[in-house]
């Protein structure tokens, strides 16, 4: 079957649907609805708008209702969420699937979601940031067997369904928790009021590092760096490149633990990276201490403590971006002494622990949905 014949067009979410115009809505008063975009998970309340809101383009916010999929379509592309029941609206890097009349009988939306997931994101394209584009939707082909043994499988997996709905439940909860900032009332600083550009050095990309790139490099002799991006999911990793030149330019590289930050898609989202040899596409910059602060900050711990300040910086276009110059020209922190720091980065660093433990055990039960598409 071709997915064009199987789904009604895409709805997209709305253009303009950021930050600061989910914040605008909030005079418009309730009833408000929960906001996703292009991450993995559909579930998650961290955002919502007013049913009455607008876009930054002064364009009425779009609820979604009814039987469907909500379907990621740039960064975690391909990621799909089955929907029921719910009203909800959706950012442009999502979008909203229905069954046309005439595949009712062929396919059941929520089997759709779970069993050919693997095959739309199989689809995606670009470099740490994934997308799907329409076209490439539209043309994709799949296999599903009859409606009845779809039936019988999901009901065969109702109970371990159940089980990862309540556990991404969960997971949300501790996602919050993470974002939170974990301050216990610092009584010792070693610096106040510091500009950012005294901390930190900032490392950007090389231009024209792609994939394509890497793989024209593969065999090339010499030292060998990881190429670090927008995104440090396993799936999105980009491996390794030796040393070379690109465009006639000698490769950046990085020998040092830092904060990678994404410059563009997941804007302002910030990681610690332990010490390695590094280089960098130019969809991200990788933050490191300058030798002054090399022994009084806590990566973990900054990165926790001004999660925040990073995403300030991301800009609330539609298509968003991180203003590096803005972020390195006017941010001022304070720094703790490093004992107190460490002590909020490991509070932080168990509940981590804690939220990574869940999303093992949900991917483990996820597998086990997998297993029964075999046999059918």
């Amino acid at each position: 079957m071709r997915f064009s014949q199987v789904f009604e067009p895409v709805r997209k979410g709305d253009f303009g649907l950021t930050d600061e115009a989910i914040y605008r809505s909030i005079q418009h008063g309730p009833p408000f609805v929960p906001v996703y975009g292009g991450s993995e998970g559909h579930v998650e309340l961290t955002r919502q708008v007013s049913e009455k809101g607008r876009t930054l383009y002064d364009e009425p916010v779009t609820v979604f209702e009814g039987e469907g999929i909500i379907l990621s379509l740039d960064g975690s592309a391909g990621h799909m969420t089955y929907t029921k029941g719910r009203r909800f609206a959706l950012n442009h890097h999502a979008g909203f699937l229905r069954l046309r009349e005439g595949a009712r009988d062929k396919v059941d939306p929520e089997f759709f979601s779970l069993f050919c997931a693997t095959i739309l994101q199989n689809h995606a394209v670009g470099e740490g940031s994934k997308s799907l584009t329409t076209r490439v939707l539209n043309d994709i082909k799949f296999e599903v067997p009859s409606l009845d043994s779809q039936h019988d499988i999901l009901r065969a997996l109702r109970p371990v369904l159940e089980a990862s709905r309540r556990s991404e439940g969960i997971i949300a909860s501790v996602e919050s928790l993470e974002r939170v900032v974990l301050s216990g009332g610092y009584t010792r600083y070693e610096v106040r009021d510091v500009p950012i550009s005294e901390i930190f050095e900032c490392h950007r990309g090389n231009s024209g590092l792609t994939a394509e790139t890497i793989y024209r490099n593969l065999l090339g002799a010499g030292d060998r760096y990881e190429v670090l991006s927008s995104s440090t999911l396993d799936r999105t990793r980009m491996g390794f490149i030796p040393d070379c030149e690109i465009g006639g330019r000698a490769l950046t590289t990085v020998m040092d633990e830092g904060l990678l930050v994404a410059r563009n898609g997941i804007a302002g989202t910030v990681w610690v990276v332990p010490r390695g040899r590094y280089t960098l596409t130019d969809h991200a910059y990788l933050l490191t201490k300058k030798a002054k602060f090399s022994h009084l900050v806590s990566l973990p711990w900054f990165a926790q403590q001004y999660r925040h300040v990073f995403l300030d910086f991301a800009s609330h276009s539609a298509n968003s971006t991180w203003d590096k110059t803005g972020f390195m020209s006017s941010v001022r922190v304070d720094i703790p002494a490093l004992s107190e720091q460490e002590q909020v980065a490991s509070n932080y660093s168990q509940l981590e622990s804690i939220g990574i433990r869940l999303r093992n055990l949900r991917e483990r039960t996820l597998g086990l949905i997998e297993l029964p598409i075999s046999a059918a």
